[in-house]
């Protein structure tokens, strides 16, 4: 392999791309207004109902009651929502959105979308 050249590990997770050196810090607490926030939790992945976004979503919301600055990011997109799905993934982000609602903690979850950072 030459000098510079980066191929993906045999486990398939690209470890160098995960690299938190790869993100400003203060760029991201800006976008997302987390200055003073802490702790700051996030769940990583495309959206449905396997990855476990509502039990996050709901162990949160008891994290809020003693924690009044803690923020959940939320990142991912609802993928693969045509008729041809077997899953209402979009129905499944809109129950996520409304547990955040019943669950009082609107201004602290933050739903993102996908990203590549």
């Amino acid at each position: 392999m030459a000098a510079g050249e980066h191929t993906t590990p045999a486990g398939g997770v690209d470890t160098e791309a995960l690299d938190p050196d790869r993100v400003e810090a203060d760029g991201l607490i800006n976008e997302f207004g987390l200055a003073g926030c802490y702790p700051v939790i996030s769940t990583i992945a495309q959206i449905t109902p396997w990855k476990g976004q509502m039990e996050v979503i709901r162990a949160f919301s008891a994290v809020a009651r003693t924690h009044p600055n803690a923020r959940l990011l939320v990142v991912g997109e609802a993928k693969f929502t045509g008729p041809e799905a077997r899953f209402d993934i979009a129905g499944y982000e809109q129950s996520l959105r409304e547990e955040v609602a019943c669950s009082g903690t609107s201004g602290m979850v933050l739903f993102t979308g996908e990203r590549d950072d």
